[in-house]
This record gives C-alpha cells, structure tokens and sequence, in this order.
C-alpha cells in the first residue's frame, strides 16, 4: 500500500516547525537533527512508498517564504534520490481540505 502525504506549506515556515512536522509525518528518531540536512539523510531512509502531494496554492505559498521554499527544495531532492519518495503536484477542488491523509 502507498502512503500518501498532502504538505501543509503552513508548517515548514521555519526550522523548528519544519522539525516537527516531518518528525510527526515520518517518525523521525531522537538524534534528528532538527535541520534541513538532517531531514533530507533520514528521508533517504524511508522504505515504505510514499507520495508527497502538493497543491498549486500550498506550492505558490512555499515559494514566497524563504524556509518554506529551502524546505520544498530538501523535498524534492529527497524525492529525486529515493525510489520510494514521489512528488506529485495537483490542483485542488474549491471544497477540498488540505488534510495528511494517510
């Protein structure tokens, strides 16, 4: 079964939140790092398949913040050297939420 992930770009403002976020989404260990680079090593770790969806609002929104967009980079670099990482971009409809779904 794949996992699926919709980012809230509302939650990588800024290194302490990045953390705890991606932290909570894949259960990161203690000795995280709590930075970019240490997200991305632990990231090449994850073995189960996961997409990351991203929607054109939360994208455009990433790429106005100067955290948020380093933090959308480290997830498509993530993304582009694990097989089991997908990005997928999507338009999402008026009434959808933007909520994890796992």
């Amino acid at each position: 079964m794949v996992r699926k992930i919709d980012i809230e770009a509302n939650r990588l403002h800024n290194r302490e939140d990045m953390s705890n976020y991606l932290s909570e989404l894949f259960s990161f260990p203690d000795y995280f790092g709590n930075n970019l680079d240490a997200a991305f090593d632990l990231l090449l770790e994850v073995a189960e398949d996961t997409i990351l969806y991203f929607d054109k609002e939360n994208m455009l929104e990433m790429l106005n913040e100067d955290y948020s967009y380093k933090s959308l980079r480290m997830l498509v670099e993530a993304c582009n050297n694990n097989p089991h990482l997908k990005f997928k971009l999507r338009k999402i409809r008026q009434n959808e939420t933007n909520e994890n779904v796992r």
